[in-house]
């Protein structure tokens, strides 16, 4: 009797390991038998015409000994075919670990042609030890084969099989798919813990009623009733949907365009950002100075265009007809009326407003629904919630201010146009219930430095601008990846991908999705098999396997 351990570093050679012995340690850990998380598993396929069948990639362990195969093989079964009666060519990986082969390979065995043949037995015994993957009928005489012809013997524990986990009771997709189960339960405990600090926040708001001045109260949808709090928190109470509102120049940040410097507003100012625009149009620079498109951009979207230049015209023509003075305390007055007719959210461009507590019961955040509050740092969600509108979030495209946090509700189904835009968020999660999103999300977060996302599909233009993001998780859930998406990421060089290189192959990718067409950093997509390098000469993905 003798007694082993193992393994450990050696010193001075005073411990040495064989083969066998690794062999014989992953043999403890590892079933015989097609590893069915690799390749294709090495699925058998017919042509449509000849008789050529094809192998498909896959992976197996004998023994501790493994057998790869990283491209589809093709078998000539031609030679094999009898003209007077059928037999059968048994496919398998043949293990041979006798000193002058030391080898795993895969072998074809031809069975004997008879009326009725059977299957004949892989070689086993004497150091050697086999797995029957296929068996194909060839008939008398024929010229063709289809999968009729093919009896697949990878389920089949006692002549193949599927590599079984470390206790050998299920494979390694089964163990994936409990994982799967866990990781929900998972999710529904955290959707529980959303939901319960959801509530205290809602609570401690509702203590708030007794003991905290209230600055402003109001409706803002058909079962949904507001109260601001003088420290800033805002808590929004009832069920159903809020209201969806328009939008306004923000008075908060706006600035007398006087363009030209002549002390006023005048069609000369109106001339100034068309050339303007239509010089970045081109290409080219503004024309202006740094100061002067600060002005030029009178509507505070972070644009030079028409719709400037068609405000100013208004407001000289309504100062011109003594509607208004032509001062910044006219130009105000001028903004101000203008809101008046905008159907704007009692919420728009209101700098008192610091937190927000949604209660449990309301479905949607209406378009424009918190646009411009600028001092608004946190929200806290509801698990009822499934839509966020168009610009629900979004703040002056001029600077970052707004969201430095947000935690997006795992029943949430639709994410609106620009609705987190220009947040100073630092990081996001996407669920794996979003379904629709539309353009611009997250436009120009220049915080965003991480993002995990679960969704179905990634919008268009969605991270355009987001400079500071280097982290990026994208789950096997996702489908579609849309336009533009990542433009303007100069620091991402990387994507994690939870799924397979297949599966990565599978997801649709829309024009310049990876922004490869204009300047982009983005060179390496890590999938769990390999991953795929952009090849900047033939500007193409190519997929690396591990």
């Amino acid at each position: 009797m003798a007694f082993y351990s193992g393994f450990f570093n050696s010193k001075g050679l005073d411990r040495t390991y064989t083969a066998e012995d690794f062999t014989g340690y992953l043999a403890s850990i590892i079933c015989d038998g097609v590893l069915d998380s690799y390749g294709m598993t090495f699925a058998l396929t017919t042509e449509e015409h000849g008789l050529t069948v094809k192998l498909g990639t896959g992976k197996a362990w004998i023994d501790g000994h493994y057998f790869l195969s990283d491209a589809v093989y093709s078998i000539d079964l031609s030679s094999y075919v009898d003209e007077s009666l059928p037999r059968f060519v048994a496919i398998g990986i043949v293990c041979d670990t006798n000193e002058n082969v030391r080898d795993v390979r895969l072998e074809l065995v031809s069975g004997t042609p008879a009326e009725y043949p059977a299957v004949p037995e892989m070689p086993n015994g004497d150091g050697i030890k086999s797995l029957l993957l296929h068996a194909v009928w060839l008939g008398a005489g024929t010229k063709s084969l289809s999968k009729e012809n093919l009896i697949d013997y990878r389920d089949d524990d006692k002549k193949c099989g599927y590599c079984r986990c470390i206790l050998g009771k299920c494979k390694v997709s089964d163990m994936l798919a409990q994982l799967v189960i866990l990781n929900a339960q998972i999710e529904e405990y955290n959707e529980t813990i959303d939901n319960l600090n959801n509530k205290i926040d809602a609570l401690q708001l509702k203590i708030g009623d007794m003991t905290g001045d209230i600055l402003q109260v109001g409706q803002c949808g058909d079962d949904i009733y507001y109260v601001l709090y003088s420290d800033g928190k805002l808590l929004l109470r009832g069920t159903g949907e809020m209201y969806d509102y328009g939008t306004a120049i923000p008075i908060s940040d706006c600035h007398y365009p006087d363009i030209d410097g002549d002390g006023r507003v005048t069609a000369s100012d109106s001339s100034l950002i068309l050339a303007a625009a239509a010089n970045i149009g081109s290409g080219h620079e503004s024309g202006l100075t740094p100061e002067q498109e600060v002005l030029a951009d009178v509507n505070r979207d972070g644009s030079i265009n028409a719709v400037d230049s068609s405000l100013i015209l208004s407001f000289a023509a309504s100062a011109g007809a003594g509607n208004y003075q032509n001062s910044p305390e006219g130009w105000i007055e001028f903004l101000t009326d203008q809101r008046a007719n905008s159907n704007l959210s009692p919420f728009f461009d209101n700098q008192n407003v610091k937190s927000l507590v949604v209660s449990d019961g309301i479905t949607s955040l209406g378009t424009f629904a918190f646009n411009y509050c600028n001092e608004l740092k946190s929200a806290s969600l509801p698990n009822s919630l499934t839509k966020i509108g168009r610009n629900a979030f979004a703040v002056l495209a001029t600077d970052v201010y707004g969201l430095t946090e947000i935690l997006i509700p795992r029943k949430v189904k639709e994410i609106g146009s620009y609705a987190f835009a220009n947040t100073r968020i630092t990081s996001l999660t996407v669920p794996r219930s979003v379904t629709t999103v539309e353009a611009y999300v997250c436009h120009e977060c220049t915080n965003l430095v991480k993002v995990r996302y679960e969704g179905a599909i990634i919008g268009a233009y969605m991270f355009i601008g987001c400079t500071a993001l280097t982290d990026f998780t994208i789950a096997i859930t996702c489908k579609e990846i849309s336009i533009h998406c990542f433009f303007g990421c100069r620091k991402l060089t990387a994507i994690n991908y939870e799924g397979s290189l297949k599966n990565w192959a599978e997801i649709e990718k829309q024009q310049n999705w990876d922004s490869h067409s204009g300047t982009s950093n983005l060179t390496k997509i890590q999938c769990l098999d390999g991953y795929l390098k952009w090849d900047d000469k033939d500007k193409e993905w190519v997929e690396v396997k591990k």
